[in-house]
């Protein structure tokens, strides 16, 4: 399969959103977020939880209109420039209302001759992470400007030879995505059934009874490669299999499991259920001193107060969460039988994520095969 070198500048435009401090620039005239409005704001938070209503932001029809280029329209792709999620590439979703690029972000449209699937698995890639991570610089707000990823080369084959890439790897996402949607389904209901408990309850105590948190540490040392007495070091982006990374165990808080609480940053107040390794020191391990709960249960008590729980998080610059006022919250007394329903959902939650994860080795190990060629794309028919 013979390929193309070419400068990513050569085969796509770039646009970036007018977005500052939550106003719009010039012409816009002070015009600020909505809690609703005439346009959705599309942000890398709104692809991580699946684009709910309740986590949206607007602005009215008069920003919309001055934002011109930077208009979504759904499958545009989108690329984080600034932040600790900086390199994170998704697809803007296809809604039924207006939307615009938000902030930190950049929308990439390919020419004639690049598939903008292609472009966006590649983005995806060890390659292409890689190229843009050679490119970032600054580290309390690591960043890349718009020059240098121009400048980033790509071997990309023919246009016949594109779209047999992205057939075959699309088949693989369109997998993920049922799976998400099965866990999101999941989730509410898990919620809901606790919320029905919580308002039927007359035995109610507070979660300072129930359980006490742990958090993590950074290590001294972190690896790429899994050395002796090594193990995952767990921080957000391990957890959204976005990175892997190891680290020396010694004098370090582990999880085995466990129930894991974001207490620093953007989305201080989620939590994440598994995962074996070193908890990161933006992450606190949650343990549950009274054995009549299960932490399964606990999972579905903290996504049901997730919001309120974000909403008394404290700090301006760096967002952290309010460990007395989450201890606070209520909980009914229910037994253990009662809570075996929601052991086997987060159990279902959790087979389709380990299954996703497998599906997305298996969708990077065949883009880095079909990329060099080990995969004759000549004779497939997609």
């Amino acid at each position: 399969m013979k390929f193309k070198i070419k400068k990513i500048g050569q085969i796509c435009s770039l646009v970036t959103d007018y977005v500052a401090n939550g106003s719009f620039k010039s012409l816009a005239d002070n015009v600020k977020y909505l809690e609703k409005g005439y346009a959705r704001v599309i942000r890398l938070v709104d692809f991580k939880n699946n684009y709910k209503e309740n986590d949206s932001i607007w602005v009215e029809q008069q920003a919309y209109e001055f934002l011109g280029k930077s208009k979504l329209f759904g499958e545009e792709i989108i690329l984080t420039n600034v932040g600790a999620n900086l390199g994170t590439v998704f697809l803007a979703p296809k809604l039924d209302y207006p939307m615009t690029l938000g902030p930190n972000a950049i929308m990439i449209k390919t020419n004639e001759e690049c598939n903008d699937k292609f472009l966006y698995y590649w983005l995806k890639s060890k390659i292409g992470q890689r190229a843009i991570l050679n490119i970032v610089t600054g580290s309390a707000m690591p960043k890349f400007n718009k020059t240098d990823f121009k400048n980033i080369e790509i071997e990309i084959p023919s246009k016949i030879n594109q779209e047999k890439i992205v057939g075959i790897l699309t088949c693989i996402d369109k997998k993920i995505t049922e799976n998400n949607k099965i866990n999101n389904s999941l989730l509410q209901i898990g919620i809901k059934l606790f919320n029905k408990e919580l308002n039927n309850s007359n035995d109610i105590q507070t979660l300072e009874n129930v359980i006490k948190f742990v958090k993590g540490k950074k290590p001294k040392d972190i690896s790429e490669v899994k050395h002796k007495n090594y193990e995952k070091y767990l921080t957000i982006a391990c957890l959204n299999s976005q990175e892997l990374n190891y680290a020396n165990t010694t004098k370090m808080v582990m999880a085995n499991n466990n129930l894991l609480m974001v207490m620093d940053g953007a989305s201080s107040g989620d939590v994440y259920y598994g995962g074996k390794g070193i908890v990161g020191s933006t992450l606190a391990r949650i343990d549950c001193i009274d054995n009549n709960y299960s932490s399964e249960f606990i999972y579905f008590v903290m996504k049901y107060y997730k919001e309120l729980i974000q909403s008394k998080n404290t700090g301006s610059a760096i967002p952290h969460t309010d460990k007395v006022f989450v201890s606070s919250l209520e909980i009914p007394k229910i037994t253990c039988k009662q809570q075996e329903k929601y052991k086997v959902m987060l159990a279902n939650i959790q087979k389709n994520i380990q299954e996703n994860e497998t599906l997305e080795q298996l969708r990077n190990t065949l883009l880095q095969k079909l990329l060099n060629g080990e995969i004759d794309l000549e004779n497939i028919q997609i």
